[in-house]
C-alpha cells in the first residue's frame, strides 16, 4: 500500500516538474526573442546615426561621432552576450548528445 501512494505521490511530482520545465522554456524564448529583437533595433538605430554623420551638413560632428562609437559598442555588447548565450546552447547540445 505505501508503495502505490509513493509511486502516485512521484508521478503526481514528475508531471509537476514537466509543467515547470515547459513554462521556463517559455520564458527563455521570449527572453530570446526580446534579446534579438533590441539587437535589431540598435543596429537599425546605428545605421541611421552613421547615415546622418555621412551627410555633408554633420560629416565630422563630435556628437554624432559619440553617439555613433556608443551605439556600436552597445551593438558589440549584445553580439557577446548572444554569442555567449548561444555558445552555452551548444555546448549542452554536445554533451546530451
Amino acid at each position: 500500500m505505501l508503495e502505490i501512494i509513493l509511486l502516485i505521490f512521484s508521478f503526481i511530482i514528475n508531471v509537476g516538474l514537466v509543467f515547470y520545465a515547459r513554462w521556463l522554456i517559455k520564458i527563455i524564448k521570449t527572453k530570446e526573442e526580446e534579446n534579438n529583437n533590441t539587437s535589431e533595433i540598435l543596429a537599425e538605430y546605428v545605421g541611421h546615426v552613421k547615415s546622418v554623420h555621412e551627410m555633408e551638413m554633420f560629416y565630422g560632428d563630435p556628437t554624432l561621432q559619440a553617439l555613433l562609437a556608443h551605439g556600436k559598442e552597445l551593438v558589440n555588447r549584445i553580439e557577446d552576450f548572444d554569442y555567449i548565450l548561444y555558445e552555452r546552447e551548444e555546448e549542452e547540445e554536445i554533451v546530451d548528445e
